[in-house]
């Protein structure tokens, strides 16, 4: 079964439509294991909110999304937790390949989610930040980047 590793870059546009949700909608209707660190709940949940300084998001609107990433999390996706060896992996990948905080932690846990799959299974990274798929290509992962497809 073919596995993603979805950085909050792309997971973001499961929840509002804007260029790279038309690829997430088929990964989440598809067969597929659909793997995400923990930081992406929070970072989710803040690029949310800051839209929401810009463009009027209702109350309505937003404890429906609110809801649906929960759901999302309890459900449909495989979470890797924030331990103090993803946490260590992470800073290492800040400083080799200069990555922002949250990028290296994302990086880091797309790494141990490959590290737990079977020999077979082709884990890709799906996100829309070009430094953290340059750093994720130079770490062996495949990338997808939603908003070119």
């Amino acid at each position: 079964m073919p596995a993603y590793f979805l950085d909050s870059s792309a997971l973001v546009k499961r929840y509002v439509n804007e260029p790279g949700t038309p690829v997430m909608l088929v990964l989440f209707g598809g067969p597929y294991r659909l793997v995400v660190s923990q930081l992406a709940r929070v970072e989710v949940i803040s690029a949310l909110a800051r839209r929401g300084r810009t463009v009027v998001i209702g109350e309505e609107q937003w404890d429906a999304v609110v809801s649906a990433l929960a759901t999302d999390f309890h459900e449909s996706l495989e979470v890797v937790e924030l331990g103090g060896g993803v946490m260590s992996r992470a800073a290492d990948l800040a400083r080799v390949h200069a990555l922002k905080a949250g990028d290296a932690i994302q990086l880091a846990c797309a790494l141990t989610a490959r590290s737990g799959a079977s020999p077979e299974t082709v884990l890709t990274v799906v996100s829309a930040d070009r430094e953290l798929n340059s750093a994720a290509q130079r770490e062996g992962l495949e990338t997808l980047d939603p908003t070119e497809s």
